[in-house]
Protein backbone atom coordinates (compact mmCIF):
# COMPACT_ATOMS: atom_id res chain seq x y z
CA UNK A 1 0.00 0.00 0.00
CA UNK A 2 1.50 3.49 -0.73
CA UNK A 3 2.03 6.10 1.90
CA UNK A 4 -0.41 8.35 0.46
CA UNK A 5 -3.23 5.83 1.24
CA UNK A 6 -1.74 4.02 4.19
CA UNK A 7 -4.49 5.36 6.66
CA UNK A 8 -7.42 6.02 4.46
CA UNK A 9 -9.15 2.07 4.55
CA UNK A 10 -9.40 2.89 8.55
CA UNK A 11 -11.55 5.82 8.49
CA UNK A 12 -14.95 6.76 7.53
CA UNK A 13 -16.02 9.99 5.68
CA UNK A 14 -13.27 12.45 6.24
CA UNK A 15 -15.95 15.60 6.86
CA UNK A 16 -17.29 14.02 9.53
CA UNK A 17 -15.57 15.59 12.88
CA UNK A 18 -15.02 12.02 14.79
CA UNK A 19 -13.44 10.44 11.93
CA UNK A 20 -10.81 13.20 10.26
CA UNK A 21 -8.19 12.29 9.10
CA UNK A 22 -5.62 14.33 10.93
CA UNK A 23 -2.67 14.45 8.16
CA UNK A 24 -5.84 15.60 5.99
CA UNK A 25 -5.97 18.95 8.36
CA UNK A 26 -2.39 19.45 8.60
CA UNK A 27 -2.29 19.52 4.50
CA UNK A 28 -4.90 22.31 4.99
CA UNK A 29 -3.16 24.17 7.55
CA UNK A 30 -0.14 24.02 5.61
CA UNK A 31 -2.07 25.32 2.20
CA UNK A 32 -3.71 28.37 4.19
CA UNK A 33 -0.35 29.19 5.63
CA UNK A 34 1.79 29.20 2.39
CA UNK A 35 -1.30 31.10 0.94
CA UNK A 36 -0.78 33.66 4.02
CA UNK A 37 2.93 33.92 3.47
CA UNK A 38 3.13 34.23 -0.18
CA UNK A 39 0.54 36.81 -0.04
CA UNK A 40 2.29 38.73 2.64
CA UNK A 41 5.53 38.46 1.17
CA UNK A 42 3.85 39.99 -2.09
CA UNK A 43 2.03 42.79 -0.32
CA UNK A 44 5.27 43.65 2.03
CA UNK A 45 8.08 43.02 -0.10
CA UNK A 46 11.51 44.26 0.41
CA UNK A 47 13.26 45.95 -2.61
CA UNK A 48 16.71 45.00 -1.87
CA UNK A 49 15.91 41.46 -2.43
CA UNK A 50 16.91 39.97 -6.14
CA UNK A 51 14.65 37.49 -7.30
CA UNK A 52 17.75 34.88 -8.07
CA UNK A 53 18.40 35.07 -4.21
CA UNK A 54 18.17 31.91 -2.17
CA UNK A 55 15.27 33.57 0.00
CA UNK A 56 13.55 34.51 -3.48
CA UNK A 57 13.55 30.55 -4.21
CA UNK A 58 12.02 29.39 -0.97
CA UNK A 59 9.56 31.82 -0.64
CA UNK A 60 8.26 31.35 -4.51
CA UNK A 61 8.63 28.10 -4.56
CA UNK A 62 6.46 27.22 -0.91
CA UNK A 63 4.21 30.30 -1.88
CA UNK A 64 3.69 28.32 -5.24
CA UNK A 65 2.58 24.89 -3.84
CA UNK A 66 -0.12 26.75 -1.74
CA UNK A 67 -2.88 27.44 -4.27
CA UNK A 68 -2.10 23.71 -6.03
CA UNK A 69 -2.21 22.10 -2.40
CA UNK A 70 -6.17 23.35 -1.98
CA UNK A 71 -6.94 22.12 -5.01
CA UNK A 72 -5.44 18.56 -5.29
CA UNK A 73 -7.31 18.45 -1.44
CA UNK A 74 -10.25 19.65 -2.94
CA UNK A 75 -10.19 16.80 -5.59
CA UNK A 76 -9.39 14.59 -3.24
CA UNK A 77 -12.41 15.50 -1.04
CA UNK A 78 -15.01 15.45 -3.92
CA UNK A 79 -13.26 12.24 -5.19
CA UNK A 80 -14.38 10.75 -1.84
CA UNK A 81 -17.64 12.44 -1.33
CA UNK A 82 -20.82 11.79 -2.88
CA UNK A 83 -22.80 15.26 -3.09
CA UNK A 84 -26.66 14.72 -4.02
CA UNK A 85 -27.55 17.73 -6.57
CA UNK A 86 -28.84 19.96 -3.88
CA UNK A 87 -25.50 19.97 -2.23
CA UNK A 88 -23.63 20.58 -5.38
CA UNK A 89 -25.82 23.47 -6.19
CA UNK A 90 -26.24 24.90 -2.69
CA UNK A 91 -21.87 24.75 -2.72
CA UNK A 92 -21.29 26.17 -6.05
CA UNK A 93 -23.56 29.01 -5.07
CA UNK A 94 -21.86 29.55 -1.41
CA UNK A 95 -18.12 29.71 -3.44
CA UNK A 96 -19.24 31.89 -6.04
CA UNK A 97 -20.81 34.78 -3.18
CA UNK A 98 -17.38 34.20 -1.23
CA UNK A 99 -15.44 34.75 -3.81
CA UNK A 100 -17.53 37.89 -4.23
CA UNK A 101 -17.15 39.28 -0.46
CA UNK A 102 -13.26 38.19 -0.64
CA UNK A 103 -12.94 40.52 -4.01
CA UNK A 104 -14.86 43.37 -1.80
CA UNK A 105 -12.20 42.83 0.56
CA UNK A 106 -9.22 43.51 -0.85
CA UNK A 107 -10.50 46.16 -3.87
CA UNK A 108 -7.08 47.00 -4.21
CA UNK A 109 -6.16 43.85 -5.76
CA UNK A 110 -9.08 42.63 -7.58
CA UNK A 111 -12.84 43.46 -9.41
CA UNK A 112 -15.83 42.77 -7.28
CA UNK A 113 -16.54 39.51 -10.00
CA UNK A 114 -13.01 38.71 -10.17
CA UNK A 115 -12.75 34.89 -10.46
CA UNK A 116 -10.28 33.19 -8.38
CA UNK A 117 -9.16 30.18 -6.18
CA UNK A 118 -13.19 29.75 -4.46
CA UNK A 119 -14.73 30.18 -8.22
CA UNK A 120 -12.13 27.23 -9.42
CA UNK A 121 -13.88 25.41 -6.40
CA UNK A 122 -17.29 25.73 -7.28
CA UNK A 123 -16.33 24.77 -11.19
CA UNK A 124 -14.11 21.42 -9.75
CA UNK A 125 -17.90 20.48 -7.53
CA UNK A 126 -19.89 21.60 -10.64
CA UNK A 127 -17.83 19.24 -12.81
CA UNK A 128 -16.74 16.51 -10.43
CA UNK A 129 -19.87 14.08 -11.32
CA UNK A 130 -17.90 14.01 -14.43
CA UNK A 131 -14.30 13.50 -13.71
CA UNK A 132 -15.21 11.02 -11.16
CA UNK A 133 -17.13 8.24 -13.57
CA UNK A 134 -13.84 8.56 -15.58
CA UNK A 135 -11.17 5.69 -15.47
CA UNK A 136 -7.79 6.06 -14.25
CA UNK A 137 -6.47 5.30 -18.16
CA UNK A 138 -8.71 8.25 -18.90
CA UNK A 139 -7.69 10.59 -16.27
CA UNK A 140 -4.35 10.14 -16.70
CA UNK A 141 -4.59 11.13 -20.50
CA UNK A 142 -6.87 14.52 -19.64
CA UNK A 143 -4.03 15.29 -17.53
CA UNK A 144 -1.30 14.88 -19.87
CA UNK A 145 -2.99 16.98 -22.41
CA UNK A 146 -4.22 19.68 -19.36
CA UNK A 147 -0.26 19.61 -19.15
CA UNK A 148 0.98 20.27 -22.59
CA UNK A 149 -1.84 22.71 -23.37
CA UNK A 150 -0.29 25.72 -21.71
CA UNK A 151 3.18 25.07 -24.02
CA UNK A 152 0.70 24.92 -26.99
CA UNK A 153 -1.73 27.34 -26.76
CA UNK A 154 -0.95 30.97 -25.62
CA UNK A 155 -2.33 32.55 -22.41
CA UNK A 156 -0.40 36.08 -22.48
CA UNK A 157 -1.49 39.12 -20.51
CA UNK A 158 -0.66 41.32 -17.42
CA UNK A 159 -2.33 40.91 -13.96
CA UNK A 160 -4.52 43.53 -14.58
CA UNK A 161 -5.62 41.50 -17.63
CA UNK A 162 -6.58 38.72 -15.43
CA UNK A 163 -8.36 40.52 -13.04
CA UNK A 164 -10.12 42.79 -14.50
CA UNK A 165 -13.86 41.84 -15.42
CA UNK A 166 -15.65 44.30 -18.31
CA UNK A 167 -18.20 42.07 -18.95
CA UNK A 168 -19.95 38.70 -18.97
CA UNK A 169 -17.70 37.50 -21.28
CA UNK A 170 -14.71 38.06 -19.79
CA UNK A 171 -16.22 36.94 -16.58
CA UNK A 172 -16.24 33.71 -18.77
CA UNK A 173 -12.98 33.65 -20.30
CA UNK A 174 -11.34 34.02 -16.97
CA UNK A 175 -13.48 31.35 -15.23
CA UNK A 176 -12.36 28.91 -17.45
CA UNK A 177 -8.80 29.97 -19.24
CA UNK A 178 -7.72 33.39 -19.28
CA UNK A 179 -7.95 34.38 -15.17
CA UNK A 180 -6.05 33.80 -12.31
CA UNK A 181 -7.26 30.06 -11.36
CA UNK A 182 -8.94 29.15 -14.23
CA UNK A 183 -10.91 25.48 -14.43
CA UNK A 184 -8.00 25.04 -17.20
CA UNK A 185 -5.70 24.05 -16.87
CA UNK A 186 -6.00 23.83 -13.11
CA UNK A 187 -7.91 20.95 -13.20
CA UNK A 188 -5.18 18.79 -13.19
CA UNK A 189 -4.56 19.05 -9.60
CA UNK A 190 -8.24 17.93 -8.74
CA UNK A 191 -7.43 15.59 -11.11
CA UNK A 192 -3.82 14.86 -9.11
CA UNK A 193 -6.34 14.65 -5.64
CA UNK A 194 -8.59 12.06 -7.33
CA UNK A 195 -6.00 9.81 -8.27
CA UNK A 196 -4.63 9.74 -4.55
CA UNK A 197 -7.94 9.41 -2.85
CA UNK A 198 -8.23 6.43 -5.58
CA UNK A 199 -4.63 5.23 -4.77
CA UNK A 200 -3.49 5.05 -8.17
CA UNK A 201 0.08 5.15 -7.57
CA UNK A 202 1.80 4.53 -10.72
CA UNK A 203 1.75 7.87 -12.14
CA UNK A 204 2.61 9.58 -9.23
CA UNK A 205 5.94 7.90 -8.94
CA UNK A 206 6.19 8.46 -13.01
CA UNK A 207 5.55 12.25 -12.35
CA UNK A 208 7.89 12.12 -9.25
CA UNK A 209 10.99 10.88 -11.25
CA UNK A 210 10.28 13.45 -14.44
CA UNK A 211 9.27 16.18 -12.13
CA UNK A 212 12.49 16.38 -10.16
CA UNK A 213 14.69 16.08 -13.19
CA UNK A 214 13.34 18.89 -14.55
CA UNK A 215 12.97 21.32 -11.21
CA UNK A 216 17.24 20.55 -11.43
CA UNK A 217 16.99 21.90 -14.91
CA UNK A 218 14.79 24.81 -13.91
CA UNK A 219 17.19 25.99 -11.17
CA UNK A 220 20.04 25.74 -13.70
CA UNK A 221 18.32 27.58 -16.01
CA UNK A 222 17.61 30.04 -13.76
CA UNK A 223 21.10 30.49 -12.47
CA UNK A 224 22.81 30.63 -15.24
CA UNK A 225 20.26 33.21 -16.94
CA UNK A 226 19.63 34.97 -14.20
CA UNK A 227 16.25 35.23 -14.15
CA UNK A 228 13.86 33.81 -11.47
CA UNK A 229 13.36 30.67 -10.97
CA UNK A 230 9.33 31.36 -10.31
CA UNK A 231 8.00 34.26 -10.54
CA UNK A 232 3.87 35.18 -10.60
CA UNK A 233 3.98 36.37 -14.10
CA UNK A 234 6.23 37.90 -16.51
CA UNK A 235 9.87 36.40 -17.09
CA UNK A 236 10.04 33.01 -14.79
CA UNK A 237 11.28 29.63 -15.43
CA UNK A 238 8.00 28.96 -14.09
CA UNK A 239 5.27 30.95 -13.89
CA UNK A 240 1.90 31.06 -12.07
CA UNK A 241 -0.34 33.49 -13.94
CA UNK A 242 -0.64 32.16 -16.82
CA UNK A 243 0.49 28.58 -15.21
CA UNK A 244 2.78 27.36 -17.57
CA UNK A 245 4.28 23.20 -17.94
CA UNK A 246 6.95 23.59 -15.68
CA UNK A 247 5.14 25.03 -13.12
CA UNK A 248 2.19 22.10 -12.96
CA UNK A 249 5.14 19.68 -13.25
CA UNK A 250 6.91 21.13 -10.24
CA UNK A 251 4.04 21.97 -8.07
CA UNK A 252 2.29 18.40 -8.55
CA UNK A 253 5.90 17.39 -7.31
CA UNK A 254 6.09 19.57 -4.60
CA UNK A 255 2.60 18.83 -3.45
CA UNK A 256 3.06 15.43 -3.57
CA UNK A 257 6.59 15.21 -1.22
CA UNK A 258 4.54 17.33 1.55
CA UNK A 259 1.15 14.81 0.95
CA UNK A 260 3.80 11.91 1.51
CA UNK A 261 5.58 13.50 4.33
CA UNK A 262 2.87 14.97 6.31
CA UNK A 263 0.72 11.66 6.18
CA UNK A 264 3.46 9.65 7.65
CA UNK A 265 4.63 12.30 9.89
CA UNK A 266 2.47 14.38 11.12
CA UNK A 267 1.51 14.21 15.00
CA UNK A 268 -1.81 15.15 16.70
CA UNK A 269 -1.05 18.72 17.59
CA UNK A 270 -4.25 20.27 17.64
CA UNK A 271 -3.42 24.23 16.46
CA UNK A 272 -2.82 22.83 13.37
CA UNK A 273 -5.62 20.60 13.21
CA UNK A 274 -8.06 23.85 14.23
CA UNK A 275 -6.81 25.58 11.40
CA UNK A 276 -7.17 22.89 8.99
CA UNK A 277 -10.50 22.85 9.94
CA UNK A 278 -11.14 26.47 9.32
CA UNK A 279 -9.29 26.78 6.35
CA UNK A 280 -11.31 28.31 4.12
CA UNK A 281 -12.03 31.41 7.17
CA UNK A 282 -8.29 31.98 7.23
CA UNK A 283 -8.23 32.26 3.51
CA UNK A 284 -11.17 34.96 3.36
CA UNK A 285 -10.13 36.75 6.29
CA UNK A 286 -6.76 37.19 6.04
CA UNK A 287 -7.22 39.75 2.59
CA UNK A 288 -8.95 42.44 4.80
CA UNK A 289 -5.71 43.51 6.91
CA UNK A 290 -4.07 43.57 2.92
CA UNK A 291 -6.73 46.46 2.38
CA UNK A 292 -5.98 48.40 5.41
CA UNK A 293 -2.14 48.09 5.62
CA UNK A 294 -0.83 47.23 2.04
CA UNK A 295 1.65 50.38 2.16
CA UNK A 296 2.97 50.21 5.53
CA UNK A 297 6.37 49.03 3.69
CA UNK A 298 6.59 51.47 1.49
CA UNK A 299 5.58 54.52 4.16
CA UNK A 300 7.66 53.12 6.93
CA UNK A 301 11.17 52.57 4.69
CA UNK A 302 10.93 48.61 5.62
CA UNK A 303 14.16 46.96 5.55
CA UNK A 304 14.54 43.33 4.15
CA UNK A 305 14.42 42.03 7.61
CA UNK A 306 11.65 43.95 9.38
CA UNK A 307 9.54 42.70 5.85
CA UNK A 308 10.29 39.34 6.59
CA UNK A 309 9.54 39.85 10.12
CA UNK A 310 6.21 41.04 9.65
CA UNK A 311 5.58 38.44 7.03
CA UNK A 312 6.40 36.00 9.26
CA UNK A 313 4.74 37.15 12.31
CA UNK A 314 1.56 37.79 9.90
CA UNK A 315 1.55 34.04 9.09
CA UNK A 316 1.92 32.29 12.34
CA UNK A 317 -0.97 34.40 14.05
CA UNK A 318 -3.42 32.61 12.37
CA UNK A 319 -2.69 29.34 14.48
CA UNK A 320 -2.91 30.49 17.96
CA UNK A 321 -6.14 32.62 16.52
CA UNK A 322 -8.22 29.48 14.85
CA UNK A 323 -7.08 27.80 18.44
CA UNK A 324 -8.98 30.05 20.21
CA UNK A 325 -11.77 30.32 18.03
CA UNK A 326 -11.89 25.96 18.00
CA UNK A 327 -11.91 26.63 21.78
CA UNK A 328 -14.41 29.32 22.32
CA UNK A 329 -16.30 30.37 18.67
CA UNK A 330 -16.58 26.66 17.77
CA UNK A 331 -19.72 27.10 15.61
CA UNK A 332 -18.50 30.67 14.34
CA UNK A 333 -16.83 29.49 10.47
CA UNK A 334 -17.41 29.92 7.12
CA UNK A 335 -17.11 26.13 7.19
CA UNK A 336 -19.70 25.77 9.50
CA UNK A 337 -21.94 27.86 7.52
CA UNK A 338 -21.52 26.17 4.22
CA UNK A 339 -22.49 22.73 6.25
CA UNK A 340 -25.49 24.23 7.58
CA UNK A 341 -26.87 24.90 4.13
CA UNK A 342 -25.88 22.12 2.54
CA UNK A 343 -27.40 19.90 5.12
CA UNK A 344 -30.84 21.67 5.33
CA UNK A 345 -33.94 19.76 3.64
Amino acid sequence: MSSFSATSDTLNEYSEAKSRLIHIDWLRSIAVLLMVMVHAAATWQPKTISTTSLLAYVVSGLGGLAAPLFVVLTGWGLSRTKLSSRKVIVRVVFFFIMQIILNLSAPHLFDTFTPGVLTLFALLTLSAPLWKRLSSTSVILIMLILLFIPSIIENPGSWNDRVEVGGIEVFILHLFWTGTYPLFPWLIFALFGHLIAQKIDAPIYALFSAGLLLMIGAIRISQSQQIAFASPSGVGVLTFFPANTPFLIGAMLGVGIIWMCVENYCGNWQPMSDLGQRSLTVYILHFIPFFFLHQLDENGGWSALTCGLVVFGYTIIWLPAMHYCAKHMANISFEKILKYYSSKN
